[in-house]
């Protein structure tokens, strides 16, 4: 396999001081191909690297069941870089640096400043005042690229510079990137017909069932999944009021005014309709629209009531 033809995303990290570890992705619904570098400047920056790639490897890896993961031998370190030598794929060199250790300026970081050839600097340090984690004499000059880059700043996590990485390596585009929010006990199924559906038509989709790996806080990646969406799929069913994440996920469409597509159920009176959903357009589902009858459930919060699970629908009931 040639990693420089056959990877959708190549990902290459320090592992130890100048020692780094690539890895390959195919099947990446991506908006494009690239080559994303992260490197430290050392101590508890290193531990900032190694926890931004876990993350980025478990949101790529949940970015489609058909995604391959593949370890292989970097074609060139960072520092002898050439991004005329690597066409066709967006090139982007991601800087880690805190307080304690400060980034340098080496002279080969410039090099992956190239235009031209698709390739860009970005760094990614913790919140506080920029200039005192850039070494002194990059500080004094107003002029220096890592001056002038935009910098990437995280409260509680590295893996919150996520959203920026991978729109700035062609990844998401702002106008494919799709949030479904569902209640998983009354629409499942559909949703992940959707997901699969939408992933094959090119989106970059959030399904929580392939998109949070075990361990990660559930919470956390739902509302940074969030802020990355242009649009939320709403699958709109009977007992969703119960459920607070999806609650949480509307108000969050209302407050930063994303686009919202409500998918009703066919046992979705108007009564049961929460206002929030009123808003943006509308799919009403029949019974029709689906390929068997729904099943009954028992409900979560009443174990004596039951509630209907909607399996997956014709394929021309999405058109």
């Amino acid at each position: 396999m040639d990693p420089l033809t056959d990877f959708d995303i190549l990902l290459q990290t320090e592992i130890t001081p100048g020692v780094f570890r690539c890895l390959g992705f195919t099947g990446v619904p991506a908006a494009g191909r690239s080559w994303i570098c992260i490197t430290s400047s050392g101590g508890e920056t290193l531990l900032h690297g190694q926890r931004l790639t876990t993350e980025l490897e478990a949101v790529l890896l949940g970015s489609s069941p058909s995604v391959k993961m593949t370890e292989f031998d970097c074609p060139a370190a960072p520092d002898t870089f050439s991004p005329a030598d690597y066409p066709k794929r967006r090139k982007v060199l991601v800087l880690l640096g805190s307080v304690q250790e400060p980034i340098a300026d080496h002279g080969w970081i410039h090099r992956w400043d190239d235009e031209q050839h698709d390739a860009s600097v970005m760094t990614v340090l913790p919140a506080g005042p920029v200039l005192d984690m850039l070494d002194a004499s990059t500080g004094q000059d107003p002029t220096h690229l890592l001056r002038r880059v935009n910098a990437s700043q995280w409260q509680s996590s590295p893996a919150e510079a996520l959203a920026g990485i991978m729109a700035r390596a062609d990844i998401t585009t702002s106008a494919s990137r799709v949030f479904i929010s569902y209640r998983r006990l009354e629409t499942q199924p559909l949703a992940v017909q959707l997901f699969d559906r939408l992933t094959h038509e090119g989106f970059d989709v959030f399904l929580d069932r392939f998109s949070i790996p075990e361990g990660l806080d559930f919470q956390r990646r739902l509302l940074q999944e969030l802020e990355d969406k242009s649009m939320v799929v709403l699958l709109e069913s009977k007992f969703l009021k119960d459920s607070p994440w999806t609650q949480h996920e509307i108000d969050f469409v209302k407050v930063y005014r994303l686009g919202l597509a409500t998918i009703r159920m066919p046992d979705v009176h108007e009564s049961d309709r929460q206002v929030s959903t009123t808003i943006g357009t509308h799919l009403d589902l029949q019974a029709s629209d689906f390929v068997r009858a729904p099943r009954l459930v028992p409900r979560s919060t009443d174990a004596n009531d039951t509630m209907l699970e909607w399996p997956e629908v014709h394929v021309d009931a999405l058109n």
